[in-house]
Formats: structure tokens, sequence, C-alpha cells
């Protein structure tokens, strides 16, 4: 009788360096790199290289998620999933990718229907109003049933509607279809986590006016009922943000230029409480601060705002805490 043979993996969910009877063989530390091979894929070399290729390539999402509130549910439900999603692309797990992508798309479609107050005879809807009307409470419902009532309402439109639908269709196919094959399944994980990111973009609303960020009204709404919503905060061009409350001063950038550091303008800024106390008086959009200028007191290289500063300045102000002479 002619012997078969086929390839395989040995041990292919072991931990060696931590499951017996190995580690006894072995009683020094897992090292980090040791962790890494674990985490990812046991057919490719742990490689920094590869780590941060994958970081580049899944964080390139038309849309960003600038800001996030600091709502305990939103942050459990939606923010670390999501982020949970980008670092499983990062270590090669698409899979976990499309999974956790289609756990928040399934939560942004119960929090657009929360934080709405759809309405029924004139009044707000409730529970048993949702049962008569779709034969089960709206969370208890399947997600394409969610995102057809969420339509019908008009709660959400057409762009938020394709982003659970192309979500819902690539999840059902690798985590519910045998026969689905993975040589697409790192595009599309990176596909489910983008749309995924547009809705919670949407949900969130993140409108810049005047230099504040401006929440999605139903949202407001919402946080108000918890208790959680203040004073609109001021978004800043490298990301950040804060509140008027944070606000140390504001005005024009006192550069000498005569717009400032690649802006077609001076700019209007606003410097935080937590600056340095030398970085709020010189009043310098930060731009304007780190560049390099001739030292207009010493004739040194340095950054304009460092004009003075004792320690990077040749003629230092008499009074550093004034920045006078």
């Amino acid at each position: 009788m002619t012997e078969r043979q086929i390839r395989g993996w040995v041990n292919p969910l072991a931990f060696i360096e931590i499951d017996e009877p190995w580690a006894s063989s072995t009683p020094a530390t897992p090292t980090l790199e040791a962790v890494l091979r674990f985490l990812c894929p046991a057919d490719e070399p742990v490689d920094i290289e590869k780590l941060l290729s994958r970081y580049r390539e899944i964080s390139t999402e038309p849309v960003r998620l600038i800001l996030a509130p600091a709502e305990q549910r939103i942050l459990d439900k939606l923010i670390w999933p999501l982020r949970n999603a980008k670092a499983s692309y990062m270590i090669g797990n698409y899979l976990a990718t499309i999974s956790l992508s289609g756990m928040v798309a399934e939560m942004v479609a119960m929090l657009m229907w929360e934080i709405t107050d759809s309405q029924i005879s004139g009044r707000t809807m409730t529970k048993e109003d949702e049962k008569r009307l779709f034969g089960s409470e709206f969370e208890k419902l399947g997600q394409e049933r969610r995102v057809s009532v969420l339509s019908a309402y008009s709660i959400i439109g057409g762009a938020m509607k394709a982003d659970f639908d192309n979500i819902r269709q690539i999840r059902r196919h690798y985590l519910h279809l045998w026969s689905k094959d993975h040589d697409r399944l790192p595009s599309d994980g990176i596909k489910c986590f983008h749309a995924a990111v547009s809705l919670v973009v949407g949900a969130i609303g993140q409108d810049v006016r005047e230099g504040r960020l401006i929440l999605n009204p139903r949202l407001v709404h919402y946080l108000e009922r918890k208790g959680l919503y203040g004073a609109t905060p001021f978004l800043f061009d490298d990301g950040s943000a804060a509140l008027p409350e944070e606000i140390a001063v504001d005005g024009p950038c006192q550069c000498e230029r005569l717009a400032c550091v690649d802006r077609p303008q001076k700019v209007y800024c606003r410097w935080t409480r937590d600056l340095p106390d030398w970085v709020i008086r010189k009043r310098l959009y930060r731009r304007c601060y780190d560049e390099v200028i001739v030292c207009p007191r010493c004739s040194r290289n340095h950054k304009r705002g460092h004009v003075g500063r004792l320690g990077d300045c040749g003629k230092p102000y008499v009074d550093q805490e004034g920045q006078t002479d």
C-alpha cells in the first residue's frame, strides 16, 4: 500500500516560549520579538519594516477621525475597537480587522437610532412601538434590517448606507462562507476599516468652523443627556484640540513675516495653558516658532522662538521671564 503524506504545521496554536513542556527548558522570559512572532502571521518573518508598512497601508482613510468624545460607551463600542482593528491589520490579522470593523458598524447603527428622536403619532417611539413596527426592538434586529430602517427614516444618507452595506457584505463573505478565498483579504480589510472610520466620523460629526469642532447636533443632545457635553473645542492644525478654558491667550502670530510659514497669510493663534511660559509670551505660530533664522540679536542661526533665550541665543535677554533687556 502506497503511503500518502501531507504538509502540516506542528503545534500551530502554541506559544513555545510559554507552553509546557517547552517552557521548562527555556526559563528565560520571552522577548518582545518572541511575542511579536506569535502575534504575527506564522508564515511571514517578524520584521519591523513590515509592521510599519502595514500601518502605512491602512492609514490612508479618506476621512480622518480627529477627535472622539470621552464618553465611555462611545470609546468602548466605537473608538477602541477601531484602534484594535487598525492594530490587527498592522500585525497581519486581517480577519480581526474585518470582524472589528463589522462590530463598529453595528454599534454605529444602534447609536444613530439612539441619538435620533424617532416619532410615532407625534410622540417619541418606545421599545414597545419598535416591537410592533419592526417585530423586535431596534437593537435586536439584524444589521441589514437596522440599516434599512435608518435609511427609511432618513436618519442616514446614501454614503453612510453604502459604507454599512460594504462592510456587511465583506464581513459575511469572510466570516460566514467556507468557499471564500483569502487572496483579497488585506485589501478587503482596508476597505472595511476605512468604511468603519467614515461611519464613526459621520455619527460623531467633525465640521470645523472658525477653528472650532462642530459635533453632530443629535450626538450633542445625547451627550447633554449624559451630562458630558460642554463648550465646543478649538481644533488646531496639528490635529489637537482644546476647550476655551484651556486657552491662555489668543491673537495673531507676532513674527516679522508678511505671511506665516507654509500659510498664505498671518495665522490667528491660540496658546494653551500647558505650554511653557516662554512659548506663550513669544506669541508665535508653531511653524514660525520652529523656523531657523539669522538671529537679530546674536547673528547666529537658531529657531525664531529662541531669540533672546538663555542657552540658545548668543545674546540672551537680561530679564528672561519678561523677555526684555
